[in-house]
């Protein structure tokens, strides 16, 4: 007796597909960029970066989140986010969970989730972590990128405004492509940070962060050349650099607002 037809298969759901690697040349610009910041060239970090960036190219389409070729997305984006982990790391490990980091128009993910992938390379962890943007369809990227890349227990995304959040909480905060600095914004800013936290200001031209901070009550910021060298307390320009970059950059990096005497 013949047996019957076995019953045909369903056809396996077709799985998400993202972008192939970064092409040769910019996974060797992006290696070279790390080496000269002091990372590993190849492994974790080199590997979550890449994650991190399929993910944006899935995204930036109907987002519009970054406005960049390949090569100025790794040096513009990438490599000047990187560039900062020196200072992040100083001021961020005395953070705890009570005391989190914060990063105020998180956007395309720069600098915070950077920053947050090379702790993690570093260290095996990374500190607790809230990214805040206004725009639903970019908090929704961030939580895509922040689960893709393993992070999800200890990075939040918040869409809430930086005036809803609360009061004196964090204990480190980070801004990149936010509004210029003047007295409202460095007000919204403090109050969400605790008195002995710190920020940490992503700047271009340096005559242009100090006229910010003469516009934002601040006084004259110290001047740091190296970063070797940490404000304890007050406001500090500190040079920023960028491998492959041939522009300005500065942080400026305020600590103990609510405490200091500018």
């Amino acid at each position: 007796m013949a047996r019957p037809a076995a019953k045909p298969r369903p056809a396996p759901k077709p799985q998400k597909k993202y972008p192939s690697a970064l092409t040769i040349p910019c996974q060797q610009l992006l290696s070279k960029g790390l080496k000269q910041l002091g990372f590993e060239t190849s492994g974790k970090l080199f590997d979550d970066i890449q994650a991190f960036l399929a993910e944006l190219e899935l995204w930036n389409p109907n987002l519009g989140l970054v406005e960049a070729g390949s090569e100025d997305l790794i040096v513009k984006h990438v490599l000047d986010s990187l560039a900062a982990y020196p200072v992040f790391a100083h001021y961020a490990q005395d953070l705890s969970d009570d005391q989190p980091y914060l990063d105020v128009g998180s956007g395309a993910g720069f600098p915070a989730l950077l920053l947050l992938l090379a702790q993690r390379a570093l260290t095996g962890s990374c500190v607790a972590a809230v990214l805040v943007d206004k725009q639903q369809r970019r908090c929704q990227f961030l939580s895509n990128a922040i689960a893709r890349l393993g992070l999800s227990s200890r990075v939040k995304v918040s869409q809430e405004l930086v005036e809803k959040l609360d009061r004196h909480h964090f204990g480190l905060l980070t801004a990149r492509a936010f509004k210029p600095l003047d007295q409202e914004c460095l007000a919204v800013l403090n109050d969400s940070l605790h008195p002995s936290g710190t920020m940490i200001l992503f700047k271009g031209r340096r005559e242009k962060v100090r006229q910010e901070c003469l516009d934002a009550k601040l006084g004259v910021p110290n001047n740091l050349d190296d970063l070797q060298k940490y404000p304890a307390v007050g406001c500090a320009i500190m040079p920023l650099k960028v491998p492959f970059l041939n522009e300005e950059r500065h942080l400026l990096i305020i600590s103990h607002p609510g405490t200091a005497t500018y």
